[in-house]
């Protein structure tokens, strides 16, 4: 399980999904926070992990988010030769890559490749020109540390970031919400565990390649993944995933995230993969294509209690019969109405035992706790 976690608990100085994360793995969440600092984490967009072309896509995505808008044919060529040209340095080098590589590839282009281009080396500076001093922006240099992205993309993917962990908690609560930061930090942790995260893996641990192929059909020769001698294992079977997005709204409400989430849900059935995305409004949330795309692909809605006016909205915006919107009104606390497919339960009740209550108590700033103790009032 991965959470994107962006809600905080004031009084615990940490996001609502920490505790649950802890008490499954043991491990504290992979926390983010501008300028970095104690326990802070890092995510490198150029990490060997990412695979070329998609690396390209990303550090493009990150620039044009940057500037604003998309770059030009000039720009993004200029981009993807610097990319190569600081993967190349760096290795030289013999460490891994970093977005401040790229910024100084930009700066610094060969002759040979603006040959290759047709242009002259002062030519293809100026085509990626713009984009190095957005990279030096976002990230900061060592004289300057007010980057958006500084501490949190701009050094090597740090240590703790264990993707193959039973859960992972990323804790976004000390990004901006609504800020370039959040938007790009997002789209590289959504692309980090697409190339990562998602790989496919059966549940013994191995990877498809190490099972035997099974002809299930012998006239049309169609196989399937069956044993692995090895492992022991009988028969390949995909490990399945969750990704939960707690206060969606910072992704789905940004068409290139809402774009990104839309791939996984259209491959969730082949990734293993189950999305939650949790919101308090769906008014929160803009009516661009992608986002509506996103919503439509939910096969199950869950839905509490709501105001008269967010309850309309909600039923109109989700197609839902129009007598939900005054049952929605009437729900009482921790009974839900429940859409499954196409059949609708009115009143789902959500209960707690004792021992998951402090996992998921996220009202300590409300609660007025008293002593029952007569002795010690």
């Amino acid at each position: 399980m991965v959470v994107l976690d962006t809600k905080e608990q004031k009084e615990r100085e940490e996001g609502e999904w920490a505790a649950l994360g802890r008490s499954l793995t043991g491990k504290a969440p992979v926390k983010f926070a501008p300028g970095g600092g104690r326990g802070a984490s890092c995510i490198n967009p150029m990490d060997p992990a990412i695979a070329g072309r998609r690396q390209v896509e990303l550090v493009r995505t990150i620039v044009e988010l940057g500037l604003g808008k998309v770059l030009d044919e000039f720009a993004g060529s200029a981009l993807r030769i610097a990319i190569r040209r600081a993967r190349q340095r760096a290795g030289d080098l013999g460490r891994t890559p970093v977005l401040a590589d790229v910024a100084a590839a930009l700066r610094s282009p060969e002759e040979s490749d603006a040959k290759a281009k047709q242009r002259t080396r002062d030519e293809l500076l100026a085509d990626g020109l713009e984009a190095s001093y957005v990279l030096d922006r976002l990230c900061g240099s060592e004289q300057d540390a007010t980057g958006d992205l500084t501490g949190m993309l701009d050094g090597p993917t740090s240590l703790g970031v264990d993707l193959d962990a039973d859960m992972i908690v990323f804790d976004l609560t000390k990004v901006p919400s609504g800020g370039v930061a959040m938007t790009i930090l997002v789209a590289v942790i959504s692309v980090f565990l697409e190339e990562v995260w998602l790989r496919p893996l059966c549940e013994c641990g191995t990877e498809p390649g190490q099972h035997d192929r099974v002809v299930v059909d012998s006239n049309s020769g169609a196989w399937e993944l069956g044993p692995n001698p090895e492992s022991g294992c009988r028969r390949y079977t995909q490990r399945k995933r969750i990704l939960v997005c707690e206060e969606a709204w910072h992704i789905l409400g940004t068409p290139q995230l809402a774009s990104l989430l839309e791939k996984f849900l259209k491959f969730a059935r082949g990734y293993g993969l189950s999305c939650i995305f949790i919101v308090h409004h769906l008014s929160d949330i803009d009516d661009s294509p992608e986002t509506q795309a996103a919503l439509k692909m939910a096969d199950t809605i869950v839905i509490y209690s709501q105001k008269k006016a967010e309850a309309e909205a909600t039923v109109t915006r989700l197609g839902l019969p129009s007598w939900t919107a005054e049952h929605i009104t009437r729900l009482r606390r921790g009974i839900a109405l429940w859409k499954v497919g196409e059949v609708i339960y009115p009143g789902v009740q959500h209960l707690l035992v004792e021992a998951e209550q402090h996992l998921c108590f996220s009202s300590g700033s409300m609660t007025d706790l008293t002593s029952t103790d007569p002795e010690n009032p």
